[in-house]
């Protein structure tokens, strides 16, 4: 159950390098200085496409690469939303860390270390992201349709929601992600009852 907020190909990170097990087409974006070797490596469009992420690091070049391949479906700012929901994925999903957690972290200016530290440790080390980013119908109307799910218990996402509405956005991104998803990217999001699976909607143009 979901409530609301508003030929196949498979990729992976294998070491430092997307690979998609179909003919490839080289396709170069920015890198962050933690993995510089990183290359997306995709092919034509032709959904649906598949993803797993495992690190923080990977969300930026997998919402980037989600935004390339649909660039000319919609003129929504994709990559935005789906960067948020994919960081929510692993932080509150894989890595169980509550938002009142994250919050103390940062401010005590330990988040990064302790990001790193919790994904080497057992279970989470080995939890992955799974994307799923398809063209097909919502409403009877052509749409594309992004799930993401994570492999941790779910996360208190209407909690999320309800204390983002009392955050400034101008001094405090964190804690926004969905309401940042939902205004920019998706015309409609739904969560499973758990909160471990999200699927964004937005119609094409």
């Amino acid at each position: 159950m979901y409530a609301s907020i508003g030929s196949e190909k498979c990729y992976a990170f294998s070491g430092r390098k997307w690979f998609v097990y179909s003919s490839f087409l080289k396709y170069g974006v920015g890198v962050r200085q933690k993995r510089p070797n990183i290359k997306c490596q995709i092919s034509q469009i032709q959904t649906p496409y598949k993803f797993t992420i495992q690190h923080l690091d990977e969300c930026h070049h997998a919402a980037r690469t989600i935004q390339d391949l649909f660039k000319n479906y919609t003129n929504k700012d994709i990559e935005t939303g789906c960067h948020e929901l994919l960081v929510n994925a692993i932080e509150h999903g894989n890595l169980e860390i509550t938002l009142d957690q994250k919050m103390a972290l940062i401010q005590s200016g330990e988040l990064l270390s302790f990001l790193d530290a919790r994904l080497a440790e057992d279970p989470y080390k080995n939890r992955k992201v799974w994307i799923h980013c398809e063209i097909g119908n919502y409403n009877h109307k052509s749409a594309l349709i992004i799930t993401i799910r994570d492999d941790g218990q779910g996360f208190d996402w209407k909690r999320q929601i309800e204390s983002s509405k009392h955050i400034c956005l101008a001094s405090q991104m964190h804690g926004r992600g969905i309401l940042i998803a939902k205004e920019f990217s998706f015309d409609h999001l739904y969560y499973n009852d758990i909160g471990n699976q999200v699927r964004g909607i937005t119609y094409i143009e």
